[in-house]
């Protein structure tokens, strides 16, 4: 039997992590699904000008980001997204997806 996966985002709270950007719009992303499972994380629709990154105590990967879950089939990473281009429009929208899971669309205004 497959387990879907189950994303949620909130707002990100307490202080940043060492690789975030503190231009970015902060939000923490769980990911809950089997123990131990690899989750494949996916960040689309960010027009140009824009970056969406997965972040952790030592990276942030740009639109793309495996996840492991713990023994309990949790995850948390920070999620980000960084207006880079000045002339870039300020509203946007950013879907965040993984296989199996229903995807979250988000809209950023920066």
């Amino acid at each position: 039997m497959l387990l879907a996966i189950v994303l949620t985002l909130a707002p990100w709270h307490g202080p940043s992590l060492p690789t975030a950007s503190a231009n970015a719009a902060k939000y923490k992303l769980t990911v809950h699904g089997a123990p131990n499972q690899s989750v494949n994380l996916r960040a689309s629709g960010l027009p140009e000008g824009w970056v969406a990154s997965f972040c952790t105590q030592r990276i942030c990967s740009p639109f793309l980001y495996t996840m492991q879950l713990d023994n309990r089939g949790s995850g948390v990473i920070e999620f980000q997204a960084i207006r880079t281009d000045e002339n870039a429009t300020r509203q946007v929208h950013v879907v965040v997806s993984a296989p199996t899971a229903r995807p979250l669309r988000l809209d950023i205004r920066r």
